[in-house]
């Protein structure tokens, strides 16, 4: 990937709701959302410990993330320590319309590239 194919994955964010444009909401989203897709249930624990961020930036994000409705938490029925994280419908909202401006990109660079020669 190139500077400028970077840059537009970045610019593409801009379509996106102003709370979850930065890249930690986005990684953490795109966590929870993949384990969903896999099956694979995601403690709170386990997101924190994924991401290579500090953790009061994932605090941050992750609690902004669960204010606004992206993300909601689950108890554990036997262990009320363990929490599970779940993407809400408005979060895969967000991460579908984050894929989608990525794949354009990528298929727009993929075709521009192929027919350029230096």
């Amino acid at each position: 990937m190139t500077l400028k194919q970077l840059l537009c994955v970045r610019l593409a964010t801009r379509e996106l709701p102003p709370r979850v444009r930065n890249s930690i909401a986005i990684e953490i989203m795109l966590l929870v959302a993949l384990s969903r897709e896999t099956c694979c249930k995601l403690t709170v624990k386990s997101l924190f410990a994924e991401l290579a961020y500090s953790t009061m930036a994932v605090r941050t994000h992750f609690n902004m993330l669960l204010e606004n409705g992206y993300l909601n938490t689950q108890s554990h029925e036997h262990d009320r320590r363990v929490k599970y994280v779940m993407i809400t419908t408005r979060g895969e909202l967000v991460v579908h319309k984050y894929l989608n401006c990525v794949s354009q990109l990528i298929e727009h660079y993929t075709l521009e590239t192929t027919t350029f020669e230096p």
